[in-house]
């Protein structure tokens, strides 16, 4: 081969115009590099077959040696019963109808699973089942139609087991095609009746029509219902108030009941106080058509049982009643929808169980009731309240005063956690209250080891290191406990420096959260629901 430019080098970094006996040298050494491509490219082409044969080659000794080696894996010497308890253990609360998830997934790694699998009735005994929008697939038809067959595969392989069903549409009665398709699939389930456990339906209210003729009776061992229907337009309401029954009343296991919003608790509710003498876990939910508070007193009067409840309490005036004594609750949320109603309520409880309370309301100006009903309550119960939370949206101008604050935590002895959100409730005085750890006597919450709220600056520097300083490290014989966890929102820039001072471990969340964890200490542990009980799904 020629020198690579036996030719003017200058043309190369030039747009100068070449002389023919340099174009003829210039198409010379083309000439040789294209065949210089060409073997190489030949070359490549060898090489790249011959690597495509090592490797298939590869592949097949491959897949032999894992054929073969399957053969000697310990999982062959698992009994069936193995399997099973592992194959139930990989399933959500509610299984979804997908080949992704447990159970449909089991089916799809080798026949031996598959069979195990299909044969075991427990894996395919709970299912949440979403019927989507019309506008979401195409075609929508077709994919409803899959998801009935899915529907009936569960149902099928299920055995005579106990079902755990919930049913969810987001649609709000403004569909038609997508209300005949939430009928259909409820019209699968209603044969299975007598085997429903746990039932959730959040459902147009239409749809209901389908279970209308049940009753108790019909529903032998239902022990969870969750009833939340969207809202009607028009006429179509008083249709369906006339029609529509508690097919759940009188249902003889029935323990734990959720009247979800708009018509739940106004259609659905049972009448009977046999009913309500059996439930133990109640949630009425939000924005319940034409419920009042006289409603919800009716209910709880019944609800001897009471252990846990949600309830969003609605405002409307309601003329005196007799104190309400839950002697088993244990556990309470009241949302008065910041409309002060919660007050009202909290006057006539009388709960000697109680251990957790959560109170979300609206404190308008310094008179509010809330406070004071809140500490009536707990002063009327002499209850062991072991965790507070207290969401109020409140101006600054309309916070309570730290003599009403520190007289409802001068209540709670046997407090271990507080949250105050949505506020500037923890005020200078209030934090200065909690700041003394000594005579025992006036200390507030003397057992409180866990304590969360928002930094508004209703507070200066000084007084939040000066309880911070306290409560970390109260005297060794002051019968105080020492905080264990802080987390304060919102907090200014200055609180992760200034903690270090106290020589504690820290950790910083973001520069406006700050949060404090004991080393050692241990933190607590869609629309489909998360728990087959309500206390996992409502209560967290």
């Amino acid at each position: 081969m020629e020198s690579l430019c036996p030719f003017d080098r200058s043309l190369v970094t030039s747009n100068a115009i070449p002389e023919d006996e340099d174009v003829n040298r210039i198409q010379r050494v083309c000439a040789e590099l294209s065949q210089d491509l060409s073997r190489m490219n030949a070359q490549i082409e060898r090489l790249r077959a011959s690597l495509d044969a090592i490797t298939q080659t590869r592949d097949a000794l491959h897949s032999r040696f894992s054929s073969l080696k399957s053969i000697t894996s310990p999982l062959r010497k698992f009994p069936v019963e193995v399997l099973q308890l592992i194959f139930i253990n990989c399933l959500e609360q509610f299984s979804t109808i997908s080949t992704t998830e447990s159970p449909l997934v089991l089916t799809q790694i080798c026949s031996r699973w598959r069979s195990i699998a299909i044969d075991t009735p427990e894996l395919w005994t709970a299912i949440h089942i979403n019927i989507p929008q019309a506008y979401a697939f195409e075609p929508y038809s077709s994919k409803c139609n899959s998801i009935r067959e899915g529907v009936q595969k569960f149902l099928m392989r299920s055995g005579h087991l106990p079902l755990s069903i919930s049913l969810y549409s987001s649609n709000n009665n403004t569909n038609q095609e997508d209300i005949s398709e939430v009928t259909r699939t409820l019209e699968i389930l209603e044969p299975y009746h007598k085997r429903w456990k746990h039932l959730y339906l959040q459902i147009p209210l239409r749809c209901m029509v389908v279970v209308e003729h049940l009753r108790g009776e019909d529903l032998p061992i239902l022990e969870t219902t969750l009833i939340c229907c969207s809202q009607v337009l028009g006429a179509d309401i008083q249709n369906v108030t006339e029609h529509s029954v508690p097919f759940f009343e009188n249902a003889p296991c029935l323990r734990q009941l959720s009247l979800g919003a708009w018509y739940g608790a106004t259609i659905f509710k049972p009448t009977g106080a046999a009913t309500w003498e059996r439930i133990t876990h109640l949630i009425v939910g939000t924005g319940c058509w034409r419920l009042h508070l006289r409603d919800i007193i009716d209910m709880l009067v019944m609800c001897f049982n009471l252990e846990e409840c949600t309830i969003t309490v609605p405002s409307n005036d309601f003329s005196t009643s007799d104190a309400i004594p839950l002697p088993k609750l244990r556990r309470m949320n009241l949302d008065g929808q910041y409309n002060e109603s919660s007050a009202q309520l909290l006057d006539l409880l009388i709960l000697p169980e109680l251990r957790e309370l959560t109170v979300i309301d609206v404190m308008r100006d310094h008179n509010s009731p809330l406070i004071q009903s809140i500490e009536n309550l707990l002063r009327r119960s002499s209850c062991p309240l072991t965790r507070f939370r207290l969401r109020s949206g409140v101006s600054p101008n309309a916070s309570p005063s730290p003599e009403s604050m520190s007289a409802l935590f001068k209540s709670m002895l046997d407090l271990n956690e507080l949250i105050l959100s949505d506020g500037p409730l923890m005020t200078e005085g209030l934090l200065s209250a909690f700041t003394v750890v000594s005579p025992i006597s006036e200390v507030l919450c003397p057992k409180l080891t866990r304590i969360e709220f928002e930094d508004d600056f209703a507070f200066p520097e000084d007084a939040l290191l000066s309880f911070l300083t306290a409560r970390l490290s109260p005297p060794t014989l002051s019968g105080v406990a020492p905080l264990s966890q802080v987390s304060i929102k919102h907090a200014r820039p200055f609180i992760s420096s200034r903690f270090s001072e106290l020589g504690e471990s820290k950790q910083l969340v973001t520069s406006w959260s700050f949060k404090y964890r004991r080393q050692g200490s241990q933190g607590s542990g869609s629309c489909k629901p998360s728990s087959r009980e309500l206390e996992g799904a409502a209560f967290g």
